[in-house]
């Protein structure tokens, strides 16, 4: 997983010192994640939520913060595969 700005999350938890030991193990995980869908993102992280818009809502710290994230899933190979199979590509 691409994490654009670990900046926002440093002046975050620099104003709320409690969220910074929650808030690095979130981007650890994250940073770390293979996430083909919203399944894999409820299967690591059961209390996140789906909101639409591509957005997910994570508790932080047993839902004392949340934090709003837009998320992208890409299925390059997969339409690779269409695109071969649809117009003949070799």
């Amino acid at each position: 997983m691409h994490i654009i700005s670990r900046t926002r999350l440093i002046n975050f938890w620099t104003k709320h010192p409690d969220s910074e030991t929650p808030l690095k193990l979130w981007f650890k995980k994250v940073k770390q994640a293979r996430w083909k869908g919203i399944n894999d993102i409820k299967r690591d992280f059961p209390t996140a939520d789906y909101i639409g818009n591509d957005r997910v809502v994570f508790d932080i710290k047993g839902n004392k913060y949340r934090l709003i994230v837009l998320v992208f899933f890409f299925f390059f190979l997969d339409v690779y595969k269409i695109c071969r199979n649809t117009f003949r590509i070799r």
